[in-house]
């Protein structure tokens, strides 16, 4: 007879379903640590078992179990059994509980690291949901001086109540920094990170401790180091910190032959004052019994003579010394100590190996660093209570660190994020064409509109994403965090490799959500627009903050920076401080020159053209004044209007305003057209008024495709298609006066306006085709998302010298 899986001989209470259920109702149960220690064992006990029993045939082939820091573990466990025979008294009931423990913590962790993504995806939201209701009951019971646990302990002060509390804070701390990796998920690292870091010290320092503000501290620091220095950086700081717990003792005893433990009493926290001592008179005990120690839980015993020091007055005996290291030493000895930091060190140096990411990196480090210095001021190495926060602690910063890790999937998916899909649809050929070739899954996710599904294509899903936009500066800032947590929650259906975000606003918040995930950014920016342009106190501040996340994402998401005029290239660069291996530089969108054709001009009334959105920006009224000038020097001249305002842009022209234009004499407006050709055909000359925030306008470049002469705004996009006196004319923005000059000059010049047309064709031929374009963009997803070794990749364009925007 067959033998059955090992998961059918269990009972039913026991099945995987039934032990994954037992095992996320107990992280559940996280938050009721703060009122009892003893839940943190139950927790650890309930989440072990059901996981151990989910998972048993897995975890007994896993190798992780004979690596080298287990086999240190397990060496550290037996010479703590071989210390108990040498120790005062017979601690056989403490050394088991410990051993349980440990074992437990260790099991839950190493079960974590082996489990499928989809799994740990389930885990990481039932661990974060309950680090927030622990941090939520923390603060209630702070604000409310312990009210609830105060419903059993009446006749306790408040803050007697808050200390009780404690047990709860501490795995608040522990699990600071795992905590704020599994939200930025959500609303990107930069954000999460920082947000729950200053929760989590806000409610600390409204507790009567000191050991965890001091710890949250010491690991923020670590953590912008590590996140800044990569894997040296760790390397170094986790090597300071072991080297700072085994001189701990040392420091101490010169410290107190300063004096320093009297003036902590009488000018800070006499509880620092007897820290101080007691850690002096713990190492003068290591120095004689220096390499086998004084047996396992002796500091039960050795510590109560320290009620004997003056220091205390008879007040306090001590259990343990208040620090993990030193008790190590003290009860283990040298050899205790050395397997412990082996374990450690080579648990560290296999995490390495692994090449994590620097957000996951710089999490393990600030986690370790958190946890090392709370353990270091404040409790005994053998506590049960203390132990059971070790394991979870150890098993939440798995499950952060797991779900940095790109999806066990095949196949390769890309995500375009834009404001409005009909502006992808004009050039998907050209963007996409490369990574389908390549084999990339293209989604879609922008605002749609009917019939926008009809053409996704082969290859290609859309995902309606409706951005929040506001005419209103204050409103469009209040936006963005639901904007930026409803592109987190994209990210987690999706679950892109690779991030192509265009415009300004999917680049910033798309970069915001992706830090803290292995996402590869590619940020395509068409424009810096509105906000841009202002001097105002308000954008400036946006203006910073968009060169903040840029450069980050760039350093951090390797993001690669698309600009479509050397203008913006030079102002990224040297205003924003993009990296210049970061940056490249692709010429416009493209021009399909099967579809815009060399046109004859048209015969009868001359006409100029203006294509773009209806914004004071984009200078329409400065036209219409162009044209009413050119009326009044008796010069018979049309203008043909093509576009629709935007109401949701700062800059857009009131509907009564068209209107009362609408009606002069020689101007039409066509509204906003799903084909230009006919409108170019029908016109002499295009005219691009704009007041600035261009990127590279695709009016222009489809109009001299088109063969014809352009008339536009010298601002940088505009000069990249429009040169003096050989594609075009240049007048200086917002001047109606000059424009309607170099309107009647194109007027009075037919040889040279064919001479222009002509010219600006062959330039987009040689220069702006959709081929060109097309390669570019495929050159991204050549052997992986984008260039491997993103700072030795070639630069495609020196940037040029900014030029002034002031």
């Amino acid at each position: 007879m067959a033998e059955l899986p090992a998961t059918t001989a269990l009972p039913a209470a026991l099945q995987p379903r039934s032990s994954r259920l037992l095992a996320y109702a107990a992280l559940g149960t996280i938050p009721l640590i703060a009122w009892s220690r003893d839940i943190a064992v139950a927790t650890l006990i309930f989440a072990s078992l059901g996981l151990l029993v989910w998972q048993r045939p897995q975890l007994s082939h896993s190798r992780l179990w004979r690596s080298p820091a287990i086999l240190c573990a397990f060496a550290l466990l037996a010479w703590s059994a071989a210390a108990v025979l040498w120790a005062p008294h017979l601690p056989l009931e403490t050394w088991l509980k410990t051993v349980t423990n440990i074992a437990l913590g260790l099991s839950l962790a190493v079960v974590l690291a082996k489990q499928p993504r989809a799994h740990i995806d389930r885990a990481a939201g039932a661990v974060l949901i309950s680090a927030l209701a622990l941090i939520a009951l923390l603060a209630i019971e702070r604000i409310t001086g312990g009210f609830f646990v105060g419903l059993h302990r009446e006749t306790q002060t408040v803050f007697q109540r808050l200390t009780t509390l404690s047990g709860g804070l501490v795995l608040l701390c522990t699990t600071c920094f795992a905590g704020g990796l599994l939200l930025s998920r959500f609303v990107g690292a930069l954000i999460a990170i920082p947000l729950w870091v200053c929760a989590v010290l806000a409610v600390s320092l409204s507790y009567p401790t000191d050991a965890q503000v001091v710890a949250i501290l010491g690991g923020a620091l670590v953590f912008v180091i590590v996140l800044m220095g990569g894997r040296a950086a760790a390397v170094v700081l986790m090597t300071l910190l072991v080297l700072g717990m085994l001189g701990w003792g040392f420091a101490a005893e010169q410290a107190a032959e300063a004096g320093l433990h009297r003036w902590l009493m009488a000018n800070v926290d006499p509880n620092w004052g007897y820290r101080v001592e007691i850690w002096r008179y713990v190492n003068e005990l290591i120095h004689a019994r220096l390499w086998q120690g004084y047996g396992f839980d002796a500091s039960r015993v050795v510590g109560q003579s320290a009620s004997l020091m003056p220091s205390f007055e008879g007040k306090t005996s001590f259990l343990h010394p208040h620090n993990g290291i030193l008790q190590l030493w003290l009860e283990l000895g040298l050899v205790g100590v050395a397997l412990f930091v082996a374990a450690i060190a080579l648990a560290f140096k296999s995490y390495l190996t692994s090449n994590p990411n620097r957000m996951a990196l710089a999490t393990l480090s600030a986690t370790v660093t958190t946890t090392a210095v709370i353990w270091s001021l404040s409790f005994g190495a053998w506590q049960g209570w203390w132990l059971a926060v070790l394991g979870l602690t150890a098993s939440c910063l798995v499950i952060a660190c797991r779900v940095q890790e790109p999806a066990g999937r095949s196949g390769k998916r890309l995500l375009f994020l834009v404001t409005e899909y009909y502006f992808f649809d004009a050039l998907k050929r050209e963007i996409t064409q490369g990574a389908l070739t390549e084999g990339y899954e293209v989604i879609v996710a922008g605002r749609c509109q009917p019939g926008d599904f009809e053409r996704g294509g082969e290859g290609i899903t859309i995902i309606p994403f409706d951005w929040k936009r506001s005419p209103s500066l204050l409103i469009s800032i209040a936006y963005f965090i639901p904007d930026l947590v409803r592109v987190g929650r994209l990210f987690n259906q999706v679950n892109p490799d690779v991030l192509h975000n265009i415009a300004l606003k999917p680049s910033i918040i798309g970069s915001l959500a992706a830090m803290g995930r292995t996402i590869h950014v590619i940020n395509a920016i068409h424009g810096f627009g509105y906000v841009f342009m202002s001097k105002a106190p308000g954008p400036r501040i946006v203006q910073a903050v968009c060169g903040l996340v840029l450069k980050l994402s760039a350093r951090f998401n390797a993001a690669l920076i698309l600009l479509i005029n050397r203008h913006d290239l030079a102002y990224v660069h040297e205003r924003l401080g993009v990296p210049s291996q970061n940056l490249r530089l692709i010429h416009g969108t493209g021009i399909d020159l099967e579809r815009f054709t060399p046109l004859p001009e048209p015969s009868g009334p001359f006409k100029f053209l203006v294509i773009g959105r209806l914004l004071y920006m984009k200078g329409t009224h400065i036209a219409l004044e162009a044209q009413r000038i050119l009326q009044e020097r008796g010069v018979a001249a049309e203008l043909i209007v093509c576009g629709s305002p935007d109401p949701e842009n700062p800059s857009s022209i009131p509907q009564p305003i068209l209107s009362e234009w609408a009606a002069r004499p020689g101007v039409t407006f066509a509204g906003q057209v799903a084909d230009v050709r006919p409108f170019l055909a029908a016109c002499h000359v295009l005219v691009h008024p704009s007041l600035g925030g261009e990127g590279l306008p695709r009016a222009l470049t489809e109009a001299a495709a088109s063969q014809r002469a352009l008339v536009a705004t010298e601002i940088p996009g505009n000069t990249e298609v429009v040169i003096p006196n050989q594609t075009g004319l240049l007048v200086p923005a917002g001047d109606a006066e000059a424009l309607a000059d170099a309107m009647e000059w194109m007027m009075a010049h037919e040889m040279e306006r064919l001479a222009f047309a002509r010219a600006g064709r062959a330039m987009i031929e040689r220069d702006f085709s959709s081929a060109q374009v097309t390669r570019a963009h495929a050159a991204l997803y050549e052997d992986g998302p984008v260039p491997r070794g993103i700072k030795s990749a070639p630069r495609l364009l020196s940037p040029p010298p900014a030029a002034d925007l002031s």
